[in-house]
């Protein structure tokens, strides 16, 4: 049997099948269904954070201890079938998984980077997710931002105390 319909999205479809011998005796049988789902999941953000991470946290740009409560986190949409797991991978630049390879890390929604990261400072993370839907369908890398893992304190320069005016010295301050 050849059908051809159109399918609709995020639709189940069920074959029953009626099969009766010469007699009259007739039986049923039905299938436990397909379910339709085209659409890839995708992500409603993705961000770089300290301790918790959710979504009015905002997206740091800077970071000062690459080994405490740093993680990446994000939230992603697949209204049909699911997702079945996500992918991540770390590295010192967009899709460069140089710190961690891509790696399954089941239905987490947030990653937590601790040991890899030891020891890098004045460098920029980039971490990686892709999201797999239970149809078999991947999302687009999503990327974050990159974060600057700084841990050296700021130098302090020189600082002059001059007026505007060397011939006029007095007291006070004088601000141009």
């Amino acid at each position: 049997i050849n059908v051809t319909m159109a399918l609709t999205n995020g639709e189940w479809y069920y074959m029953t099948i009626k099969g009766c011998n010469p007699a009259g005796l007739c039986v049923i049988a039905s299938s436990d269904g397909v379910f339709v789902d085209t659409l890839p999941p995708v992500f409603v953000y993705v961000k770089d954070g300290e301790k918790e991470c959710y979504h009015n946290v905002l997206d740091v740009k800077y970071i000062q201890q690459p080994h405490n409560d740093y993680v990446s986190c994000w939230l992603v949409e697949e209204p049909y079938s699911g997702i079945d797991h996500f992918e991540v991978g770390v590295g010192s630049a967009p899709y460069m998984y140089n710190y961690m390879p891509m790696t399954d890390v089941g239905l987490n929604h947030t990653i937590e980077k601790h040991e890899f990261l030891a020891g890098i400072n004045n460098t920029h993370v980039f971490t990686t997710v892709k999201a797999v839907s239970r149809s078999g369908l991947i999302s687009f890398d999503a990327d974050m931002n990159g974060l600057l893992f700084d841990t050296t304190p700021p130098i302090i320069g020189l600082v002059l105390d001059v007026p505007s005016n060397p011939n006029n010295m007095s007291y006070g301050s004088d601000i141009d």
